[in-house]
């Protein structure tokens, strides 16, 4: 998986903005292609342009993180999700910034805001998530009839 473009940006800036809640600032990656053992490419579908994908999930990275949630008796509680972290999400959970004052070649659509509430799988970082990839590759040895089933 790519590098994050911004992570190292924001985590020095994060101490000049805040956060409020849940809020997650994301980075899009990514995911890349997947290659199985048998050297069959799998890459992510590609965006048809002017649709959008509303049930592909994205892979995030997690530039910031907001302050946490409070209890009913006032007491702070901490998010579960940190900087640096990778995480899946629905594409309808997050919005995402056109432009982004202050950020030097700032891509479009790549960054953006959701919640801890709309994260479906959390990563310790790139490494983890890769592992996490390679596992549901297809091995060389299975049958070319199983990868058509399988394949789209």
């Amino acid at each position: 998986m790519e590098a994050s473009k911004y992570l190292g940006q924001f985590a020095d800036a994060s101490r000049h903005f805040k956060l409020f809640g849940a809020k997650l600032l994301v980075e899009k990656m990514d995911p890349g292609e997947v290659k199985t053992a048998g050297g069959l490419i799998l890459s992510a579908p590609s965006h048809v342009k002017g649709t959008v994908k509303a049930h592909e999930p994205l892979v995030l990275t997690v530039l910031a993180v907001g302050e946490g949630y409070t209890n009913d008796e006032g007491t702070p509680i901490p998010l579960t999700v940190k900087p640096g972290n990778i995480i899946v999400c629905n594409a309808n959970g997050v919005s995402f910034f056109s432009t982004l004052p202050g950020v030097p070649s700032y891509t479009e659509m790549k960054v953006g805001i959701t919640t801890e509430t709309d994260v479906q799988l959390l990563f310790a970082d790139a490494n983890e998530f890769d592992a996490y990839t390679k596992a549901f590759t297809i091995p060389a040895t299975t049958p070319a009839n199983v990868i058509s089933a399988i394949a789209p």
